[in-house]
């Protein structure tokens, strides 16, 4: 049975996993924990209540400790990817994007009481909703870095092509903790109502929903790597496309999304005449010159959408996958359109 408790705590499950990501960097917790009145046993318990103030403050002295103020990001990130023990239920039960976020609020609302989660629904949009109980006046650049990168992230993958960023609406108070090839400006809108705010299409809630977490009996929220030859490509491939973002996404994260050694897809994809490394550039080639046609935004964007650092790195890799810089690829297009 789960207690109920004052809206202005949190449970000690999401400061475990950020603690223990900071301590694997070098860093010490204990001072952190002292500095903001954290008991030692917040690491251990993690139905403990930690006072959300004093967590979201833990959250920014983590960032400014290791000098990166992704850090909370990322591991939100690297969560969405891999699994988050809160919602597994929730995907496991979701058959559509939808299913997910229905679970997705009732699990969270039986396990949180500092924040209220909500989803309404209209004609031609849906709004996925985090909301404070309570009024925070310190920073909370890390705590909202945390909920955009990982439902950013969860959606991306979990819907696959069906996810357009430039069809998604964010709002929260910043996105000053979160990388820019997660979420462009071209998507945010400041808001100092809500901690978290999606808005997307509403045919979106009808989209199979897919993440591909591995569950504790051995299966998948997405379907495993075929066993007919002929697939595994088209498999493969759509692993990648969907994980284009991410550039930390690399061969043994792959191998995990199909389930196999990485000695084995590395053997299967060398048997098909290609390589990892092959398709990632094949599929962001693909991606790239998509975005080029439909988005009129800068190229910073375009890059971070194609899992690129940046403009410049952009322009090199068109120039060399085709033979034209991605300025003048854009200008031929306008100039036929």
């Amino acid at each position: 049975m789960t207690t109920r408790s004052e809206p202005k705590f949190t449970r000690a499950g999401l400061l475990q996993i950020l603690a223990s990501a900071f301590q694997a960097r070098g860093g010490e917790i204990s001072p952190i924990l002292q500095r903001n009145g954290i008991p030692e046993a917040a690491l251990t318990e993690p139905d403990r209540l930690v006072e959300a103030s004093a967590f979201y403050a833990a959250c920014e002295d983590m960032a400014t400790a290791l000098g990166d103020r992704y850090f909370c990001a990322e591991i939100a990130r690297e969560a969405a990817r891999r699994g988050e023990p809160t919602l597994r239920d929730a995907v496991a039960r979701a058959g559509s994007l939808g299913d997910f976020l229905v679970g997705a609020v009732l699990e969270t609302s039986r396990r949180f009481d500092n924040v209220v989660y909500s989803l309404r629904m209209a004609k031609e949009a849906a709004i996925f909703q985090i909301r404070r109980t309570r009024r925070i006046t310190l920073t909370t650049t890390q705590a909202d870095a945390v909920g955009i990168a990982f439902y950013v992230t969860l959606l991306r993958q979990g819907l696959g092509e069906v996810f357009d960023p430039n069809r998604m609406l964010v709002a929260a108070h910043s996105i000053d903790g979160v990388p820019p090839d997660i979420v462009t400006s071209n998507m945010f809108v400041r808001s100092t109502n809500v901690a978290l705010s999606l808005t997307f299409p509403a045919d979106w809630l009808l989209a199979p929903f897919a993440p591909g977490w591995i569950f504790s009996d051995g299966q998948t929220a997405a379907p495993s790597m075929p066993k007919d030859d002929s697939a595994v490509l088209t498999f493969v491939r759509d692993a990648i496309r969907r994980n284009i973002a991410d550039r930390a996404f690399d061969l043994d994260q792959l191998a995990a999304l199909c389930s196999i050694s990485r000695r084995r897809l590395q053997r299967t994809l060398a048997s098909k005449g290609t390589s990892f490394r092959k398709m990632r550039e094949a599929v962001r080639r693909e991606i790239a010159t998509e975005l080029l046609a439909r988005h009129d935004g800068p190229l910073r964007d375009v890059a971070w959408e194609a899992g690129l650092s940046g403009e410049a790195a952009f322009g090199r890799f068109y120039q060399r996958s085709t033979g034209e810089p991605p300025g003048a690829h854009r200008r031929r297009l306008r100039s036929a359109r």
